[in-house]
């Protein structure tokens, strides 16, 4: 059967999966691809990886009409001239960024405007001029807005939320990334009467968010109750806190979280103060499968975990100290307080876990509350590393996944490369944040019963040309690794000579070696998001 003619729905799927550069050529093959190609690129146009777009701000404003192109003559914006759409490329964005499209609307005007300040290019009121009338152009071609990333400031001009509001173009939000930093409201501001009407009619309009990230720098306190509602409005079932104000009392945002007890299953706490918050209610949330704790102030929840047992069904654990690299003076207390965590929120039914302290004695805890475990991310702080740790990590029989990393350069990255591979043997997945010499490495490789699919690595970042020089001998004893276990599908070698060009220029000493792994099957790669 001939390509062309597959199914729409097979050519949408396939292209969903192209980076946008390959994407981009398939608006050049026949109209049918270009008709298919279009909706893909347009679903998330803003995002900005290296550069910015002004070719992408030209495209929308040729969409304006009459009374959008009218409302910015008291500017004296230069539009593009001679375009007719082809598209109405509106309707196809799902995914809006206020800050990117911010960004791409002021390289737009540096670049077609000689009278642009570069001083106060932040401040120029063509800026949110351009911002609104985009808007105007999305919601009035399509109401197919998914996902939503606002920061809410002071600062900045909330007009265009009057088109969301008006027009319902959030109707079919399911993604809200909210950030506020909204501290004093001063009396007749019309930007806080917009933000005001936002967070109002939000919960009134949408009625599918599943997903909110919610980050507060500034949070006055009159948008509590609001932001509140929000929550028990939604079916959520993924929720992020991540609260930078210590001036804030976010108890009542947090508690209206019992009200999702049958949609969370996703709960991350970031840079919280749980002093005085009563975590019992988690307990509430039946179907929680994830619970995370990361860098919260003040986090001494040993004091809560009586109202904690064993029959709370958690799937993944992540507790992140945030005192790490404070200092230890009280390192025994914390560390009970960890253990008695583990011991408290875990069970059977844990599959992850990640932990930035470990001990021989977690190491041990984990072992008898989580026999089911297969995922174990870990950070080796070198005052408290034991060989047992490691032997202990070989024991979990149920593991498949192992992460280790550390937190500073030391000695003990080779003893445990040598551990691993006298005494690893269950794991397929297995990511080294170490910076492992070359003899050590061979031996690992030499020694490892364990026959892994994945492998990642880091040689010694801190000396590029060491690594450079030594890269071919690391890839012969993969090579060798591999003639005897056949395992291998996926290699990510990550050092130094990575870090800039996120890519791998191999020399023609090393890709013979690379062509040989290649042709057993493995994947060669240089960044692998453990």
């Amino acid at each position: 059967m001939s390509i062309f003619s597959l199914p729409s729905e097979c050519f949408c799927d396939i292209f969903s999966f192209l980076e946008n550069i390959y994407l981009y050529n398939c608006l050049f093959v026949n109209r049918q691809w270009c008709m298919l190609a279009i909706p893909v690129l347009w679903k998330d146009p803003f995002k900005i990886y290296s550069h910015f777009k002004p070719k992408l701000i030209n495209t929308l404003l040729s969409c304006l009409n009459e009374v959008e192109t009218s409302s910015l003559i008291p500017f004296a914006i230069n539009l593009p001239k001679n375009q007719n759409p082809l598209f109405e490329y509106g309707k196809f964005i799902e995914i809006i960024d206020q800050e990117y499209i911010e960004k791409n609307v002021i390289c737009w005007l540096k670049l077609s405007n000689e009278n642009v300040s570069y001083d106060n290019i932040f401040e120029d009121k063509r800026v949110q001029c351009l911002i609104n009338v985009i808007y105007h152009v999305v919601i009035r071609q399509g109401l197919n807005l998914q996902e939503f990333d606002i920061c809410i400031d002071n600062k900045i001009d909330m007009l265009f939320v009057k088109d969301l509001v008006q027009h319902e173009g959030i109707t079919n939000l399911r993604t809200l990334h909210l950030g506020l930093k909204v501290n004093k409201i001063k009396r007749k501001n019309d930007n806080v009467s917009h933000t005001k009407t936002f967070l109002t009619q939000l919960p009134i309009l949408c009625q599918k968010i599943v997903n909110l990230n919610l980050y507060i720098h500034k949070l006055n306190i009159h948008f509590v109750s609001l932001i509140s509602y929000l929550i028990k409005s939604q079916p959520l079932e993924r929720i992020y806190i991540y609260n930078r104000s210590s001036k804030v009392n976010v108890n009542e945002i947090i508690y209206a979280f019992m009200l999702r007890s049958k949609t969370l299953k996703m709960l991350s706490f970031q840079f919280m103060n749980l002093e005085k918050i009563d975590l019992s209610f988690i307990l509430k949330l039946e179907c929680l499968e994830m619970l995370e704790f990361s860098n919260c102030v003040d986090f001494e929840l040993y004091q809560h975990c009586d109202v904690f047992n064993n029959n709370f069904q958690l799937k993944e654990l992540r507790l992140l100290h945030n005192n790490l690299y404070r200092g230890f003076n009280d390192v025994n207390i914390r560390l009970d307080v960890i253990k008695t965590m583990i011991n408290s929120l875990c069970g059977r039914s844990l599959c992850k876990l990640t932990l930035n302290i470990v001990t021989l004695g977690i190491i041990k805890v984990i072992k008898e509350s989580c026999p089911n475990i297969s995922y174990l991310n870990i950070l080796i702080i070198p005052e408290l590393f034991q060989d047992s740790i490691i032997l202990n990590i070989c024991y979990l029989s149920s593991l498949k996944i192992l992460v280790i990393k550390k937190t500073t350069n030391c000695d003990i990255d080779n003893t445990i490369a040598k551990i691993l591979g006298d005494k690893l043997t269950n794991v397929e997945h297995l990511y080294l944040g170490l910076s492992i010499d070359l003899l050590s490495f061979e031996y690992f490789t030499i020694n490892c019963k364990a026959d892994l699919k994945k492998l990642g690595f880091v040689t010694d970042e801190y000396n590029s040309d060491v690594d450079k020089s030594f890269l071919k001998d690391y890839l012969i004893c993969l090579s060798n690794y591999n003639k005897v276990h056949k395992s291998l599908k996926i290699l990510d070698i990550n050092g130094a000579w990575t870090l800039y060009s996120g890519k791998i220029d191999w020399r023609s000493e090393e890709l013979e070696i690379v062509t040989s792994l290649e042709n057993q099957g493995v994947q060669l790669i240089s960044e692998w998001c453990v």
